[in-house]
């Protein structure tokens, strides 16, 4: 449970529509449903034959995270910009810091600050909006939350729904049972 304080910091970095969304459990049918009839080409919904486009605006109104800014992918030079968070940073790319520790830690966190919101930020998007069947932390995502300034900038919905359509297609290519990414998107 995450304090007034923490709270206004996930607000801060326009994360906090996320702490109003709802818990939603998908059957089966339903999960294999959305999957077979994702157009991953024209990212698109087909819907009794017709065509509902998907796009980083619809994960805006979804999430009420930004579809405008700087994208995620790419911002491998802000990794050399951290100073306080050099520790962290190491663990998580040295591979001693996994998703149950990051979330262990982030729900044992007194303060939040500048470390609150960045873990709060690796959490959220790993486990919850663009899950990867390992959990894992990209470099181009922890990249892009390091200047935790800049956390309010970039293009999150589109980073989402770019990691859900290239979960659909590879759960398609290699016949795989789960996808990466959050399926309850094309639900909504």
């Amino acid at each position: 449970m995450l304090d007034q304080q923490q709270r206004q910091n996930v607000d801060s970095i326009k994360f906090g529509a996320l702490l109003k969304l709802p818990a939603i459990e998908v059957d089966e049918y339903s999960y294999s449903w959305v999957f077979d009839n994702f157009n991953v080409d024209d990212m698109c919904l087909i819907v009794h034959g017709h065509s509902l486009p998907i796009g980083p605006i619809d994960v805006e109104y979804v999430f009420g995270l930004t579809s405008r800014g700087v994208e995620v992918e790419g911002q491998e030079e802000e990794l050399a910009y951290v100073t306080s968070l050099e520790k962290m940073k190491a663990e998580i790319i040295g591979g001693e810091m996994g998703l149950a520790e990051l979330g262990r830690s982030l729900k044992n966190m007194q303060s939040s600050g500048d470390e609150f919101k960045v873990k709060f930020v690796l959490f959220v998007i790993v486990r919850v909006l663009c899950p990867a069947m390992n959990f894992s932390i990209s470099k181009s995502l922890l990249c892009a939350v390091c200047n935790v300034d800049k956390l309010p900038s970039y293009n999150w919905s589109k980073y989402i729904l770019d990691n859900l359509v290239n979960g659909i297609r590879r759960r398609r290519e290699r016949s795989a049972r789960g996808v990466g990414g959050y399926v309850l998107l094309l639900m909504a």
